[in-house]
């Protein structure tokens, strides 16, 4: 289940709520601020935007930390 912390307490989102739903919601709520995500597998092309940073809970050495760049996602 993904959690999202706008403050001191965690924000837990229902886990029938995909990806891309969720990247809209943060978008609207959040405004242009850098979004830190995090899930299992490598993200989605379509997913996130340019300064934000995503985590692999699955990910091994280089393969863990993701960064979306103008021309997408780049494992770093």
């Amino acid at each position: 289940m993904p959690v999202i912390r706008l403050s001191n307490t965690p924000l837990r989102i229902p886990a029938e709520w995909d990806a891309k739903w969720f990247d809209r919601f943060v978008r609207e709520t959040l405004g242009s601020y850098g979004v830190f995500l995090t899930g299992t597998g490598a993200p989605a092309a379509d997913l996130g935007a340019v300064g934000d940073l995503y985590t692999d809970k699955a990910g091994g050495v280089g393969t863990t930390l993701y960064v979306k760049e103008s021309g997408g996602w780049a494992a770093k």
